[in-house]
């Protein structure tokens, strides 16, 4: 029986910063990403649904920068992970005596990485190019790994451990190497389900009246359950060619030619391209030329520069 996913996620109306803090017990502090708002507090938020709003987020996850500023904006717009991987800290110099929730950087940075590599995988198969497969799942010891197209960065460089363990896919043999996709294909498998584990089937009751929808339990297994939808229903989706956010390419024959996520990012684009057209006609470059550098029809091009 299909279930309709919801969550109804919580962000901080006053943004989040990156703190050093500890947690208790801890020797070293860590940086930590925050609201500041103590716990015992209920902090300024509003709330979105990221199927209904944003069910393409999992990918501007996967292409987040895994970096301070990267995490920062990623969660000022869409808010924490959530999850098992915060905790109640105390910032260092913090006056008040109640701690505040915080996620470590280094696990975001981690979360970033592991959607990126699985979404990397993800476009080889959907690509089927079978050569890059076999470039990035390698024999090593008697096991096959997946080797990611990029490293770690080295702000987790202490995890390397844990992400290359992660890596080891299954015992190398003959049968997976004939089948490249299969050894790709269980990688997926794993990475998706150990983030769907606090994925569960919910009863709520929705406009007055009982609805049995399946509820993450936090952001980051959302953004999982989003991948996995997108590899069920065979989605495709495309950075718009004016303002690079991610968006679903639809189906039919039209929306699959489509550049851009909206009627409002074509329209500045076509703006964008008359205004480029007249600074390059004043600077003596020929309409050909100008039209070759736009991709544009020499016909349009002569009506701009007029």
């Amino acid at each position: 029986m299909p279930l309709d996913f919801m969550l109804n996620w919580p962000v901080s109306t006053g943004g989040y910063i990156t703190v050093q803090a500890k947690t208790i017990g801890q020797k070293q502090t860590e940086e930590y990403l925050t609201d500041e708002c103590p716990v015992n507090e209920f902090p300024k938020v509003s709330y979105y649904d990221p199927f209904k709003k944003n069910p393409e987020l999992f990918r501007t996850f996967g292409s987040t920068e895994p970096s301070v500023d990267g995490a920062i904006t990623f969660a000022g717009q869409y808010g924490l992970l959530g999850g098992p991987r915060g905790d109640s800290i105390y910032p260092s110099g913090w006056e008040n005596p109640m701690p505040v929730y915080g996620e470590r950087l280094t696990s975001w940075i981690h979360e970033i990485c592991r959607m990126r590599d699985a979404l990397f995988l993800w476009d080889m198969l959907r690509e089927d190019d079978t050569t890059a497969l076999s470039m990035h799942i390698v024999a090593k010891k008697g096991l096959l790994h997946f080797k990611p197209e990029k490293s770690l960065p080295k702000k987790i460089k202490a995890a390397r451990k844990y992400y290359d363990d992660a890596l080891v896919i299954c015992e190398d043999n003959e049968a997976m190497r004939e089948n490249i996709r299969r050894p790709a294909h269980l990688y997926l498998e794993r990475v998706i389900n150990a983030l769907l584990e606090f994925t569960q089937p919910q009863l709520k009751w929705i406009k007055g009246e009982p609805e049995l929808i399946t509820e993450p339990g936090y952001l980051l297994s959302a953004l999982w359950a989003q991948f996995a939808l997108a590899l069920k229903g065979g989605k495709e989706y495309r950075k718009c060619a004016q303002c690079m956010s991610w968006y679903e390419v639809s189906s039919n024959s039209r929306g699959k030619n489509k550049a851009y996520c909206s009627n409002a990012c074509k329209s500045k684009a076509y703006r964008d391209r008359r205004i480029h057209a007249k600074e390059l006609f004043k600077q003596g470059t020929e309409v050909k030329e100008i039209a070759k550098q736009l991709e544009t029809d020499v016909h349009y091009v002569s009506k701009w520069v007029k």
